[in-house]
Parts: C-alpha cells; structure tokens; sequence
C-alpha cells in the first residue's frame, strides 16, 4: 500500500495529498506555521489516520490569497505580512 494518494491520469506521477513537511518546504516555511494555518482555516486539511494532508490546489489558493494580500509584487523590498488579510473567511475545512 502506497503512503500517497497518486494522480494516475498522466503519464508523470503527481501527488494530490501532501503532508504537513512538504508543505512547510514548498511555502518556505515551518512546519508549525502550517499547523498554525490549518488550525486557524488558511490552509484546508484532511485528516488521514493520524496525518494532515493538504491537496495542493489548498497550498495553489494558500499562495495566490497572498499574492493579492501583498500590495507591491513579488521581488520588491517591502516585506508583506505572514498571514493574508481576511484569509481564513475565504477557506473551508475540508475535514
């Protein structure tokens, strides 16, 4: 039995389901913080056994929600905040 859940449609091998460190590694982030943003509904989660497991399109929405929190584009020297505005009234759990 495999430990993810596998997009099998193409021909690469994709995953649907992260875990909590994947997700930490994709956003640059720690690990806590992604319990701290599932826990306050930012980042939508499933609970498997004894995992939490994101879809990526929950970490694809996560991004962009910040994208449009942060008012100067990506690269300039401003710092944006951690957390988008108003972004946990835009997730719904998944569980």
């Amino acid at each position: 039995m495999t430990n993810n859940i596998r997009n099998t449609e193409n021909k690469e091998t994709t995953k649907l389901l992260y875990g909590v460190r994947d997700v930490a590694e994709m956003l640059s982030i720690s690990r806590s913080s992604v319990y701290g943003y599932c826990a306050t509904g930012d980042l939508p989660y499933l609970n498997v056994g004894a995992r939490r497991l994101i879809e990526k399109s929950a970490v694809d929405n996560f991004i962009e929600r910040a994208k449009a929190a942060t008012k100067k584009p990506l690269g300039s020297k401003s710092t944006p905040s951690k957390r988008p505005s108003g972004a946990s009234e835009l997730c719904v759990g998944l569980n």
